[in-house]
């Protein structure tokens, strides 16, 4: 019978006090009570009989809604959307949708700033109106970020 590691995840033999892979100590005791799915077990002895009961986990607490909508509107700032949404449901897609559009219309919107009137006044009014179509583009998607976190996932209800 085999365990994981706690320290590094790898294959660990069940009578092995060290892991082969980073050297550290392994609770010998703690890996028997550990079962093939992970969770915890507690070993009661009663007379000749060894029996292991279940022991259940603590849910892990969701962030507030706050704490969320925090995490939503402040990377925005930076070019960064869809936080909010990953950290709400990682296995999701539309956070990273969120955050694949954000990166793709912000960065080239902070390189057409960056030596804007160089090139002359007709090139700089191109990049400025360049700008100003990629930084509307930029804050529609912010928006419609957050109003799929406020008011839930607006893309599955369409089907997209």
């Amino acid at each position: 019978m085999t365990s994981t590691c706690p320290h590094c995840g790898v294959a660990v033999p069940s009578d092995c006090g060290r892991c082969p892979r980073c050297f550290r100590d392994i609770d010998i005791e703690a890996q028997r009570r550990r079962g093939a799915d992970g969770a915890e077990y507690t070993i009661v002895e009663s007379g000749s009989r060894r029996e292991r009961t279940r022991r259940e986990r603590p849910e892990k607490r969701p962030l507030s809604s706050r704490a969320v909508l925090l995490l939503a509107t402040l990377p925005a700032l930076f070019g960064v959307l869809g936080l909010g949404q990953i950290v709400r449901d990682r296995r999701d897609a539309v956070g990273f949708y969120f955050l694949l559009i954000g990166l793709i219309l912000f960065i080239p919107s902070v390189l057409l700033v960056t030596d804007t009137w160089a090139g002359g006044i007709t090139t700089g009014l191109l990049r400025v109106s360049a700008f100003v179509l990629l930084m509307g583009a930029y804050l529609l998607t912010a928006l419609v970020s957050l109003a799929d976190l406020y008011f839930g996932s607006l893309f599955r209800s369409m089907r997209l």
